[in-house]
């Protein structure tokens, strides 16, 4: 009996030694991870990968292929159709209603109907949009965004050979001009591709010009029809730069003997350690060279500030 109640002793007694040992070493990392905190002063963050994208949703005017139908007549003209709807060739647009009357005694009414099939388009100024979309590239942007006018209207008083209608070929690539903030891709140039969100899906648009007028940053691209699906006007969501990385705060970047880095927490110390940049964005970083959850100093300045 004694034996047995000498054993269980002993085995307390390890059980508390254990006990005891797992204690100072719980509170000695923990003082020490404290002690590197309050030593530097420093915001330990564990770091993802994410992306560092920009995007600007501004007014688009859309410029398209198409035919300008013009009024047979002088007179008054009573719209048909819709702006904005899709027809096949041969629709009748409109009805314009000659001042005067016929040899019999009637009034005379002419129909006008569209050659080629598209979307129909009233509510422009169509009269000063080119047909051909090689002319609608080589208009000045700050016109081109000014072009935007109410149109002819039902009853309206039409001139022969007035344009009082425009089909548009939905079927082949548009331009939109748009005026983009000042800090938006700074390095955007003639020929470069941005991502669009129109009326569906993101589409890739081509930067065609560029051009900086009295203070304004205008820009005229050209994307698939589906981007505007026949309207003439829509808001757009444009993308621009884009960078994929481990995502830091721009002031946890060091630089130390000419190379830039970080200061990472490891085995109980901060080290620096080198990152390759890939892009910076509104006070954010995007890099290569740390693996996700390493935990970072945010705030390196204070660092150097200890140091």
């Amino acid at each position: 009996m004694k034996r047995g109640k000498r054993n269980q002793e002993q085995k307390r007694r390890r059980k508390f030694a254990w006990a005891v040992i797992f204690i100072v070493i719980a509170v000695f990392t923990l003082f020490h991870a404290t002690e590197i905190v309050e030593r530097y002063m420093i915001d330990l963050k564990p770091v993802q990968n994410g992306a560092l994208e920009e995007s600007i949703q501004v007014e688009a005017l859309v410029f398209a292929e198409g035919e300008n139908l013009p009024s047979p007549a002088s007179g008054q003209v009573n719209y048909l159709v819709k702006d904005g709807m899709r027809i096949p060739v041969g629709t009748a647009v409109a009805e314009v209603q000659a001042a005067g009357f016929d040899v019999n005694g009637m009034s005379k009414v002419f129909t006008v109907k569209t050659p080629i099939a598209g979307v129909i388009n009233l509510s422009t100024d169509i009269s000063a949009v080119p047909a051909n979309t090689k002319l609608i590239n080589q208009m000045d942007l700050e016109k081109l965004m000014t072009l935007r006018t109410a149109g002819t209207r039902d009853n309206d008083r039409v001139s022969r050979g007035e344009v009082i209608a425009r089909v548009v070929n939905n079927l082949r690539p548009v331009f939109l001009a748009i005026e983009l903030t000042s800090g938006f891709y700074p390095t955007l140039k003639v020929g470069d591709s941005l991502a669009v969100k129109g009326t569906g899906l993101v589409q890739s648009a081509v930067i065609k010009r560029l051009e900086n007028s009295n203070g304004r940053r205008l820009a005229l691209l050209e994307a698939p029809a589906g981007v505007a699906d026949g309207k003439t006007r829509l808001n757009v969501i444009v993308q621009g730069r884009k960078y994929t990385g481990i995502i830091l705060p721009e002031a946890a970047l060091v630089i130390k003997g000419g190379k830039t880095g970080v200061f990472q927490a490891r085995d109980g110390n901060l080290q620096w350690v080198p990152v390759e940049v890939i892009g910076r964005l509104n006070e954010q970083v995007a890099v290569k060279g740390l693996q996700p959850n390493m935990r970072v100093a945010s705030n390196a300045g204070k660092i150097l500030q200890k140091k």
